[in-house]
């Protein structure tokens, strides 16, 4: 008979700090997957102003008024608004931040979209 090898030893634990950034990290993963997937499904979100039909320009110049408290973010244009925001940005406005009401999302939160363009 063959003498078993010895079990390997296991790997080190994790120093806490790591523990707790990995922990921190799971939310900002399935935010950005839930960005990615509404992207997928709603390709018009990666498009520039100027890409936009005409019913998605009037849907984008209203979520910018809404979160804006009645008025266009930071006086500008929805086209310049819309062009400067990345996905993340744009997704909420349309779509409401995952686990919030549609269209009440980052866009409206203290240090969403609004609040710093404002």
């Amino acid at each position: 008979m063959r003498a078993q090898a010895a079990p390997e030893p296991a790997p080190p634990a994790a120093p806490a700090g790591e523990t707790v950034n990995r922990a921190s990290a799971a939310p900002d993963r399935d935010r950005n997957q839930w960005v990615r997937n509404t992207v997928r499904q709603h390709p018009w979100l990666a498009l520039n102003w100027a890409q936009l039909t005409t019913a998605q320009q009037q849907r984008v110049e209203r979520q910018l008024a809404n979160a804006g408290s009645g008025r266009l973010l930071a006086n500008s244009e929805p086209a310049s608004a819309w062009d400067t925001m990345g996905l993340n940005d744009r997704t909420d406005l349309a779509f409401g931040a995952p686990g919030t009401p549609a269209m009440a999302g980052a866009a409206n939160r203290d240090g969403g979209y609004a609040t710093q363009r404002r």
